[in-house]
């Protein structure tokens, strides 16, 4: 009886090591990095088979000197995702609905929608496919994605747990790892970002992200451009059928273009998903 005890409490604490020979109280930052990266993997070979939809609500904000909002613009639009192909079909400008005016763009093929020059004249926004791309995956419509290639271009320090909304989250604290002098505009900038992440304990998903700039950043030796302060956070929820979407984003910039200072909010929701059947793929 003694050996049957012994054998069963050793196969449930393989059972509960999550495989890998250490209890999760053990998992090291670098653990929980590499089980979030093989997730990573998973679930982009499974979007490129999975049909979806979203609303995107986009609101760019001007800030005044004290803070409050200075002017607000704001576009509703209609996310479809196909095989890892976005498709946005433009809903409201500034809460009001679009509407379609009798002109053509693109050689006569396509209406214009009245409102874009709200948007400081962007190409029409109705439909508008876009591939992803390696790296943070954002395109000028918002969504915020994190790759492989770019969580290793930080060291991760493992700094607690949290609870978020009734699930453990592991909390990882990252700072930069160093770029050569030959290094492109946007990894100098990367490499001065600095913040933690929220792990999901049982998904292994990116849960939330907190980052901000330790320095200012300066384009083209500060002439173009100066960034004073940047924060920026991503907000991540698991849906009914397992898969995790971007719930928020928010950027928040501080600086200089040329000799006008520049204060920015971005933010951008996503809410009324659901999953599509191939017959109904069209925004």
């Amino acid at each position: 009886m003694r050996v049957c005890s012994a054998l069963l409490s050793l196969i449930l604490a393989v059972a509960f090591t999550n495989g890998t020979g250490a209890s999760a109280a053990e998992l090291s930052a670098t653990d929980i990095l590499d089980r979030m990266i093989d997730q990573s993997r998973l679930t982009s070979e499974n979007k490129q088979s999975r049909w979806h939809a979203c609303r995107r609500i986009t609101t760019v904000e001007e800030l005044a000197a004290s803070g409050g909002v200075a002017s607000r613009k704001s576009r509703e639009q209609r996310m479809v995702s196909s095989n890892g192909v976005e498709t946005l079909r433009l809903i409201k400008v500034n809460g009001e609905p679009v509407k379609v005016s009798g002109k053509k763009r693109n050689g006569g093929k396509e209406p214009e929608s009245e409102g874009d020059e709200d948007w400081k004249k962007e190409p029409d926004q109705k439909e508008r496919p876009r591939k992803d791309r390696e790296g943070s995956k954002k395109g000028k419509n918002g969504r915020g994605e994190i790759d492989e290639a770019l969580l290793r271009r930080f060291n991760y320090q493992r700094s607690g747990e949290e609870i978020i909304e009734g699930r453990t989250n592991y909390v990882l604290s990252f700072s930069p790892k160093p770029v050569g002098s030959d290094a492109d505009m946007m990894s100098r900038m990367v490499s001065l970002l600095n913040g933690r992440i929220w792990v999901d304990s049982t998904a292994f998903e990116l849960t939330r992200v907190d980052a901000h700039l330790i320095k200012s950043f300066d384009i083209f030796g500060g002439i173009a451009a100066s960034i004073q302060r940047l924060n920026f956070a991503i907000e991540r929820m698991p849906l009914k059928e397992g898969v995790w979407e971007t719930r928020s984003m928010r950027t928040e910039l501080q600086g200089r273009k040329f000799l006008s200072s520049m204060r920015m909010r971005i933010l951008m929701d996503q809410d009324e998903f659901e999953t599509l059947q191939p017959s109904k793929i069209a925004p």
